[in-house]
């Protein structure tokens, strides 16, 4: 099946229903474009929706007000406290794991037994 935004919206990620639909059709193909559809098989719709919702999430991020990623520290006054980020592993792209859509793209890709590859 073919992913669109209106799909990835409503059976992946509801909450990104706010994203204008030009740019949740640009991350659609950003995120096709990064993917070799013969070396996912039978899951490349699922990587596909999930790799476009973690790229969009990302981009709502960069555009609101704050950083994207996990939180590993807050403050109030003098009391402060951190907490240890989530590991990132060494041969996956950098923030994968900063979104929920991002940590099942990796999910998929070692059941897909699929790599980085170089082009």
């Amino acid at each position: 099946m073919p992913i669109t935004w209106a799909l990835v919206v409503s059976d992946y990620a509801p909450e990104l229903s706010s994203v204008d639909d030009a740019v949740g059709a640009r991350k659609v193909l950003e995120a096709a474009s990064q993917m070799n559809q013969g070396a996912w098989g039978t899951l490349y719709d699922s990587a596909h929706a999930n790799l476009t919702a973690h790229l969009a999430a990302l981009q709502a991020l960069k555009g609101g007000a704050g950083k994207s990623g996990p939180v590993t520290a807050e403050s109030v006054g003098q009391m402060s406290r951190s907490y240890a980020g989530l590991p990132q592993h060494p041969y996956l792209m950098p923030g994968l794991s900063s979104t929920r859509w991002g940590l099942e793209f990796i999910r998929l890709m070692t059941w897909a037994n699929v790599g980085m590859q170089v082009v």
